[in-house]
C-alpha cells in the first residue's frame, strides 16, 4: 500500500492590526462681550439679547461655563437671566434668587459642578462659582420675543450635544418695579466641545502560506508536475574523506 505524508506549515498569519486608532478631540474656548447690560426697573435688558459668537470648535458640546460679570441691583430676585445656545437650546441661569440683598460689582460664574447652588436669599457673593437656580415657576417663567417660549432648561447639562459655532445670546429681563441695574462688565462663556475619533485604519490580513512535504515516492512521480517547494529545509551535504 502507497502511502503520502503530508506536513503542513504555517510560515505567517498575521491578524488584522488597528493602525492609527482615533483620540477623541476636546476643544475648549472662552469667549467674552464686555458691553454693559442694563436693566430697567421692569422690562428687557439692553441689549436684548446680548450676544457671544463663538468659533473654531469641533465636535458638540460636553461643558459650559457662564460669568456674569459686576452685576449690580438693589433686589436681585427681580433679574431673570436666559441662555440659549444657537441651536435653540437653553438654561436659566438666574431667576428669583440672591434675596434681599444688594449685589453691588458682583461678578459670578453659573457651572453645573458646582457645590453650590446659587442661593434664594441671603444675597450673591462676588468672586463664587455656583450652579445655575430658577426658584420661582422653574423653567416656565417666560421672557418676551425673541427669546425661545418655554419650557426652559434648568442645568447647564441642557446645552450639551449643541453645535458649539454660532451666536450665544443671553436674554435679561427684570419682573418687577421699582428697581433697575445693570452688568456693567458684560459676560463670558467657557465652552468644551468633543470630536469623536477617527476611525482606525485596517492593515489586510496576511494570507498564510502553506508548505508540504511528501514522501520520496510520491515526490518522485510528482516532479515534472510541481514547482519546488520553497519551504523545504535543504539537506546538508556530506564531506567527502
Amino acid at each position: 500500500m502507497k502511502r503520502r505524508l503530508t506536513g503542513i506549515g504555517l510560515a505567517a498569519t498575521l491578524g488584522t492590526l488597528a493602525l492609527g486608532a482615533g483620540i477623541a478631540r476636546a476643544d475648549t474656548g472662552t469667549f467674552s462681550n464686555a458691553t454693559s447690560i442694563s436693566i430697567p426697573a421692569i422690562g428687557n435688558g439692553f441689549p436684548y439679547p446680548s450676544n457671544i459668537a463663538v468659533t473654531g470648535l469641533n465636535g458638540t458640546v460636553t461643558d459650559v461655563n457662564a460669568t456674569l460679570v459686576s452685576f449690580d441691583h438693589p433686589n436681585p430676585p427681580d433679574v431673570e437671566v436666559l441662555l440659549v445656545a444657537p441651536n435653540g437650546q437653553n438654561v436659566v441661569l438666574m431667576g428669583d434668587a440672591g434675596g434681599a440683598v444688594a449685589s453691588v460689582n458682583d461678578t459670578f460664574t453659573l457651572d453645573d459642578s458646582s457645590p453650590f447652588a446659587l442661593p434664594q436669599s441671603g444675597g450673591i457673593v462676588s468672586g463664587i462659582t455656583y450652579r445655575p437656580m430658577d426658584y420661582e415657576m422653574p423653567g416656565l417663567d417666560p421672557f418676551n420675543v425673541p427669546a425661545p417660549s418655554p419650557p426652559y432648561g434648568l442645568t447647564m447639562a441642557n446645552l450639551n450635544g449643541a453645535n458649539p459655532n454660532g451666536i450665544w445670546s443671553l436674554y435679561t429681563f427684570d419682573d418687577f418695579v421699582t428697581n433697575s441695574g445693570d452688568f456693567s462688565g458684560g459676560w463670558s462663556l467657557t465652552v468644551t466641545s468633543e470630536a469623536p475619533p477617527t476611525p482606525a485604519t485596517a492593515q489586510p490580513t496576511a494570507q498564510p502560506q502553506v508548505c508540504t512535504t511528501r514522501t520520496a515516492l510520491a515526490a518522485k512521480k510528482r516532479k515534472k508536475h510541481r514547482k519546488p517547494n520553497t519551504c523545504k529545509p535543504k539537506k546538508k551535504k556530506k564531506k567527502r574523506h
